[in-house]
């Protein structure tokens, strides 16, 4: 279960650190097809794959609407977090849905594990800004080789760059952690 979990979400989650490094942007189509593919895991059952691997039919639902009544409190928390700007709003979409995938019984490890990565970047974020900064130069090479504009420039290099974390981070550590480490297997 958690394998095939994992080996869908690690490109979306690779993806989720480096935009929102790089332009502090988490995209509603990824949050969207994230969203999308929760949904379609139900359908990979009968074939004795996935979370939902020899469950059946009331259990799926049972096991879904736990994991909607979880992810929806997240929402509900996240987005009196977003109107006292707090958080960004691509953080909480992506909180929500990654709630969706690692279900209702490892909730609470994905939320603490979060806050606490997200506490270590706030310490390290010196070096997180180094980081970023080498990510953006190499876009910048990038940029200069391509005949197109296919890439945007980094946020880096905006007069208007936004302060504080690329929470998007602590975010995707969290749940590959919780994905990778479940309490309750």
């Amino acid at each position: 279960m958690t394998s095939l979990v994992v080996v869908l979400l690690s490109p979306a989650l690779c993806w989720v650190v480096v935009t929102d490094l790089l332009y502090r942007k988490i995209h509603n189509r990824l949050v969207l097809a994230l969203l999308a593919g929760w949904f379609a895991l139900p359908l990979l059952a009968p074939f004795q794959i996935g979370p939902f691997a020899g469950f059946g039919v009331w259990q799926t639902i049972s096991s879904m609407g736990w994991s909607t009544a979880g992810a929806a409190l997240v929402l509900l928390v996240g987005y009196g977090l977003y109107m006292i700007e707090r958080v960004g709003g691509g953080d909480v979409k992506l909180m929500t849905v990654l709630s969706l995938w690692i279900g209702s019984e490892d909730l609470v490890t994905f939320l603490i594990i979060t806050s606490l990565v997200g506490g270590i970047l706030a310490l390290i974020l010196p070096s997180l800004e180094v980081l970023e900064a080498t990510l953006a130069r190499g876009v910048m090479w990038l940029i200069k080789r391509m005949p197109q504009n296919i890439l945007a420039v980094p946020i880096i290099y905006d007069a208007q760059r936004p302060a504080g974390i690329p929470y998007g981070l602590a975010i995707a550590a969290g749940a590959l952690f919780t994905l990778l480490n479940p309490i309750n297997t």
